[in-house]
């Protein structure tokens, strides 16, 4: 084990951090508005959506400072209701990663298949939240595609795997060869290894046996952390709560720092971390 979860905030420990020292971050600040983890000074509690905001960014600009030319950050956010208007947080913190200098690369949804209990009586209910994929850079980023790719769809397999070419009637009547993203007469070869998933996650929610209440599941960020980091490079997490991040980032031979405001959670987010080894699932 290289790491540590560490009692703290995260602007304070983030401003310690050597400059371009992480190569990737993957968290989930507490939601506005949403739960009061009974600690002074959290996130989430500020009187208006501006203030969190904010505080949000500033994390943000820290983190943007200390991650290294090919490194990325991937911020899993759920959006809030008040007054029965939806606030929009996970498109306003995007526009505000922007205007740091983050690279917007994917808003990314997750799509839980069992969400929690809801009883809205004149909307849909919720069953997502966003997942930001923020670059340093536009290109040139740790980006190991492989890690997630998937089996390709029956359909999809029919269609192609012979070396079908695209085209028909139809398509060579069109008056402009790009008025579709695939060209007359064009072969299509399927990888090996299998495509690229769809920026919909469908990921079950998990249940943590420790005190936190809003952990996510490790298989959510299982690939985030194979695809977008190597081995011995450090993972950070600004807002580790259980403590997950880092046991997956542990259990994938990545060095790794949690910081956590809430002493409670740093006390059993490290037990988790040396208890016996096992894959986190």
């Amino acid at each position: 084990m290289t790491g540590e979860i560490r009692c703290g905030d995260a602007v304070e420990v983030l401003k310690g951090l050597e400059k371009e020292s992480i190569a990737l971050t993957v968290t989930s600040p507490p939601y506005y508005k949403q739960r009061d983890y009974g600690v002074s000074d959290q996130i989430g509690q500020e009187g208006t959506l501006a203030e969190y905001l904010e505080r949000i960014k500033e994390v943000l600009r820290l983190t943007l400072r200390a991650t290294d030319r090919q490194g990325s950050c991937f911020l899993v956010i759920g959006d809030t209701y008040h007054n029965r208007k939806l606030l929009l947080v996970p498109h306003r913190i995007a526009i505000v990663a922007d205007e740091l200098g983050w690279v917007v690369r994917n808003d990314l949804i997750w799509k839980k298949p069992a969400p929690a209990p809801e009883s809205p009586r004149n909307r849909w209910r919720s069953s997502h939240e966003h997942i930001l994929f923020l670059t340093k850079r536009p290109s040139g980023y740790r980006f190991n595609i492989d890690a997630i790719r998937v089996p390709y769809a029956d359909v999809t397999i029919r269609r192609w795997g012979n070396g079908q070419i695209y085209g028909g009637e139809k398509s060579k009547r069109r008056p402009n060869a790009n008025d579709s993203r695939m060209r007359d007469g064009q072969r299509f070869t399927l990888n090996p290894k299998g495509c690229i998933p769809t920026d919909v996650l469908t990921v079950a929610a998990t249940t943590s046996a420790t005190d936190h209440y809003a952990a996510f599941s490790p298989e959510l960020i299982r690939p985030i952390i194979e695809t977008c980091s190597d081995r011995g490079d450090l993972v950070v997490d600004p807002f580790a709560g259980s403590g997950t991040t880092c046991l997956v980032a542990n259990s994938l031979q990545r060095r790794f720092l949690g910081i956590e405001l809430n002493p409670e959670y740093v006390r059993s987010g490290n037990a988790r971390l040396v208890a016996p080894a096992k894959r986190v699932a």
